[in-house]
């Protein structure tokens, strides 16, 4: 897989300094479409304008989706500022170039620094067929893991009388 570098240190993944920005839409009812959908919002009058241009003249057909659901679509960019700090920390550390953002990014956790660390090795594995065994190896221990922890939840919901979701989308037994 290629990424370039640079793209590991954007912490603008949703665009939200353009006057429109697009991304994936990443929902159930997607899954199986043949069009290419994409999520589109617009961020600013002229980003508006030049939307409601392009479907006026059938460039683009636009259906308008709640905001809950754009939210729910990009879950997978939670945290990725997080882990994004911890990146800057561990280049300031080595001397690399950092580059410079008007937002404040979170302090970096211990899970953070650890996310750059496993990222990183990742990486290097991948970077080379001849340490791809290493990484076979991690990608069976991974889905292994996750079984586990997924059977556990879902005892723990079982045993649970109810259950809410949080602010994260966790859930939490009734207590």
């Amino acid at each position: 897989m290629f990424r370039m570098s640079r793209c590991a240190l954007c912490a603008d993944h949703t665009a939200e300094l353009a006057d429109v920005s697009f991304g994936d839409a990443w929902l159930p009812e997607y899954a199986e479409d043949k069009l290419g959908r994409s999520l589109v919002i617009a961020r600013s009058a002229q980003g508006l304008h030049l939307l409601q241009s392009a479907a006026a003249d059938s460039s683009v057909v636009l259906d308008l989706i709640q905001p809950e659901k754009v939210i729910r679509s990009q879950s997978g960019l939670r945290g990725k500022r997080e882990v994004l700090a911890g990146r800057f920390a561990v280049r300031r550390l080595l001397h690399l170039p950092v580059p410079e953002y008007s937002k404040e990014l979170p302090r970096p956790g211990w899970r953070d620094f650890v996310a750059v660390a496993v990222s990183g090795i990742l990486s290097w594995l991948a970077h080379s067929t001849s340490r791809w065994w290493a990484l076979r190896g991690y990608i069976s221990i991974r889905s292994k893991l996750v079984e586990v922890l997924k059977s556990r939840k879902q005892s723990e919901c079982a045993n649970a009388s109810s259950f809410q979701l949080d602010d994260q989308g966790y859930q939490h037994g009734g207590e």
